[in-house]
């Protein structure tokens, strides 16, 4: 059983408490500036879109797919359409989105590779991808107690990752908690 299924209830209660609220909304202003930086999509894909806490975030994209690795979070998000799949393996054709979000994803996955040519592929040429990693810091060890297997990144080894596809960095910033980095793909030359 996942570790998900019984913190799924939690996840939002716990995201409401006043220091997480306070340390959460700091990271969801930074990521509003972050995001006014690419135009409105007509087409966007969230993954890892949990309980829909950070939906609030995408109010100007008319079209927002949702896609989680966690039934049990999705069975908790109201949103639709909304999607059973993991951010290493998209269920889209090529080129679908105009925008790509993953906010705090990056951390829970371990092949980081294949986690960018995936959203690489599904964003259409031009198209923006917004997304954080949770850098080596004490608060982010602690988020250990909850039993999770967290893959923490530096700048450093993020922009590694990044450098193998062709993506402008637009913007980087950084909290306490994450990183918050907007790419966008650029159009291949043919």
């Amino acid at each position: 059983m996942s570790l998900w299924a019984w913190k799924a209830p939690l996840y939002s209660f716990i995201r409401a408490a006043p220091l997480f609220h306070q340390l959460l909304r700091a990271e969801k202003n930074r990521l509003a500036r972050v995001l006014q930086l690419a135009p409105p999509p007509k087409l966007h894909l969230d993954i890892g879109s949990g309980t829909g806490d950070s939906l609030s975030l995408f109010h100007a994209s008319p079209r927002l797919v949702c896609l989680d690795a966690s039934l049990a979070m999705l069975r908790r998000l109201a949103h639709q359409p909304k999607l059973l799949a993991h951010a290493e393996h998209l269920p889209f054709a090529a080129c679908s989105f105009d925008l790509v979000s993953a906010l705090g994803v990056l951390e829970y996955v371990k092949d980081e590779a294949r986690f960018f040519n995936e959203a690489f592929r599904v964003l259409r040429p031009e198209g923006f991808f917004l997304f954080t990693s949770a850098p080596r810091v004490p608060a982010n060890y602690l988020r250990l107690l909850w039993g999770e297997r967290l893959y923490l990144r530096n700048a450093q080894q993020v922009r590694a990752s990044v450098s193998t596809q062709c993506w402008r960095l637009i913007a980087h910033e950084r909290t306490f908690l994450q990183e918050q980095w907007l790419l966008q793909r650029l159009a291949l030359q043919e």
